[in-house]
Parts: structure tokens; sequence; C-alpha cells
């Protein structure tokens, strides 16, 4: 999935667990809205219980939302996370 032409992989379910784990800036994709973006050192970790999962149910009860884009470089992690929240300002960000 394209987002701010940047290729993201998916769609994953949200809670599973990779083989390996990675630093990424991620995107939690309904149908075609984005309605979360966020920045990881470890994505198996981050999404273990994550914060937001509330609100994403409100969007919906499907578990295969996750997309996401690896990064290793925290800085830039930062910048697309940022650039991607001005764009498309989604709903579960705020």
């Amino acid at each position: 999935m394209l987002i701010n032409n940047l290729n993201f992989a998916g769609p994953y379910y949200y809670d599973r667990n990779f083989d390996q784990d990675f630093a990424c800036v991620y995107a939690i994709v309904v149908g075609n809205k984005l309605i979360y973006v966020g920045i990881t050192d470890s994505i198996n970790t981050r999404m273990s219980g994550h914060h937001k999962v509330d609100c994403w149910k409100r969007y919906s009860s499907d578990t295969k939302i996750l997309y996401f884009y690896r990064e290793s470089n925290q800085a830039t992690r930062e910048s697309i996370e940022a650039g991607i929240i001005k764009a498309y300002n989604p709903p579960c960000n705020g």
C-alpha cells in the first residue's frame, strides 16, 4: 500500500508476532482510510497491548489492518510519521 509515496507492507494482523523484530513506521488502515500512524523500534513489543486498540476497533472489528514501512533510523521514522499525520490527519492520532 502506498502512503505518502512509500510502499508499506501489509495487511497483517495487528496482534501478530513477526519472526524477526524490526523498527518501522506502522499504519492502521481500515478499507482505504488511514486511522492511525506510529513509529517503533520493536514492532512486536509495540503492537502487544497497544494503547489505541479501542480506537481502531471503533472503525473495524477486523484485526488485519496493520501495514508497515521498515526504517531503522529514528529521525527518519519521526519525519515520515510527522509527514503522514500532516497529510492524512488520522482520527486515532488525536
